[in-house]
C-alpha cells in the first residue's frame, strides 16, 4: 500500500499507531476505518491521533459495533480459529468508543454516526444513514467524528 501511495505521489510515513513518526498539532483530519479491533493497544493509538491532529481537528473511526449482526458474526469466526484476522480481533461497542475518545482523550464526539448494514449479514446494498449513537450499535458498519477539544483562541 506504501509502494502504490508513494506511486501516485503522495507522502508515506511507516511506523505504527502507537508511536506515531508525525509532528504535534500537525494535521486537521485523520481517519481510522476497521482497524481499532486489531490494534495492541487503542487508547494509545487514539491519545497520538489527539496529539497529531491540530486544534478543533477531526478524527473519524469507523468500527464494526461488538453488538451488531456483523459483530457477532466475525466474533463467532474469531472463536472458532483459523480465521487469520478475526481471532486476535478485538470488537468494540459505540458506547466504549465514545467514553475512550471523550473522557481521558478529551475528543468532542459528535453525536450522529454514519452507518450501513442495517439488515444483518447477507448480500445487499443500502445508503448510507446519519443515525444517533445508540442506533449506530445496531448496524454492521459505523463512523463517528470527534474534533480535538482544544479551539484555536
Amino acid at each position: 500500500m506504501a509502494e502504490l501511495a508513494r506511486d501516485r505521489g503522495v507522502d508515506v510515513f511507516v511506523g505504527v499507531g502507537e508511536s506515531m513518526p508525525l509532528r504535534d498539532s500537525s494535521f486537521d483530519y485523520a481517519v481510522i476505518v476497521v482497524t481499532i479491533c486489531f490494534l495492541d493497544n487503542p487508547r494509545k493509538t487514539l491519545a497520538e491521533v489527539y496529539r497529531i491532529l491540530k486544534p478543533s481537528g477531526r478524527l473519524i473511526t469507523c468500527i464494526v459495533p461488538r453488538n451488531s449482526e456483523h459483530g457477532r458474526y466475525y466474533m463467532e469466526l474469531g472463536r472458532r480459529g483459523g480465521h487469520r484476522f478475526y481471532t486476535v480481533a478485538h470488537f468494540y461497542t459505540i458506547h466504549e468508543l465514545k467514553e475512550v475518545l471523550g473522557g481521558s482523550l478529551g475528543f468532542s464526539v459528535n453525536d450522529r454516526a454514519i452507518a450501513v448494514l442495517s439488515r444483518g449479514v447477507g448480500d445487499y446494498f443500502e445508503e448510507p444513514r446519519s443515525v444517533g449513537l445508540t442506533e449506530a450499535e445496531n448496524y454492521g458498519f459505523a463512523c463517528i467524528e470527534a474534533v480535538h477539544g482544544i479551539t484555536e483562541a
